[in-house]
């Protein structure tokens, strides 16, 4: 058994099930977006065996508009 937290738990089924993450690193979620930047150039393949890349955004306003970006 695996213990992880919250936010290691949200990005992980984000990126597994996703064609694209838009993450807005603030804290306290910041490693959300490290995650899957870290996964994303290891190559980790999500459930299709693509890899959902990471879109980082600046902020909290940035953030609103990755949640648009159509990639």
């Amino acid at each position: 058994m695996t213990v992880i937290d919250g936010n290691e738990a949200a990005v992980s089924a984000a990126y597994r099930l996703n064609e694209v993450c838009c993450i807005y690193p603030i804290t306290p979620s910041s490693v959300m977006a490290e995650l899957a930047d870290e996964w994303s150039a290891a190559g980790r393949p999500n459930a299709w065996g693509t890899d959902p890349g990471g879109v980082p955004r600046g902020g909290q306003v940035a953030g609103h508009a990755g949640a648009v970006d159509l990639r």
